[in-house]
């Protein structure tokens, strides 16, 4: 099941190719990515957790370690029999009251900012 996993992201790399072509009406050329092949998932979502990291900084991913031993452990069940509560309990709220939207708008004065004097 790994193995073909593997295969299955190695496979995405070749799914974008970057090619040069010329910008019509000049001598300047520009560089873009053709899609080859579909899909790139896999490539595209690593690349981006990757920036989210670095985009945190370093103190976030000192502590990844931490993140990962709670999301792995089970969940408490007083936490979960208290969601579980909160969530009737919402559910059984009658809902807020609609406001009416505010039409209009501009001056309550009367005048005409876009009127000229004169």
């Amino acid at each position: 099941m790994v193995q073909r996993i593997r295969c299955r992201v190695l496979a995405q790399f070749p799914a974008e190719k970057k090619i040069r072509r010329r910008i019509k009406g000049t001598l300047r050329w520009k560089h873009m990515f053709v899609t080859r092949r579909e899909r790139n998932e896999a490539i595209d979502l690593e690349a981006g957790n990757v920036a989210a990291l670095y985009t945190l900084g370093d103190p976030y991913i000192k502590r990844l370690g931490q993140f990962a031993e709670k999301a792995s452990q089970p969940p408490d069940d007083e936490a979960s029999d208290a969601d579980q509560s909160e969530k009737a309990e919402r559910a059984n709220r009658s809902p807020p009251p609609r406001r009416h939207r505010r039409r209009g708008g501009g001056r309550t004065d009367g005048s005409d900012p876009n009127r000229r004097n004169g």
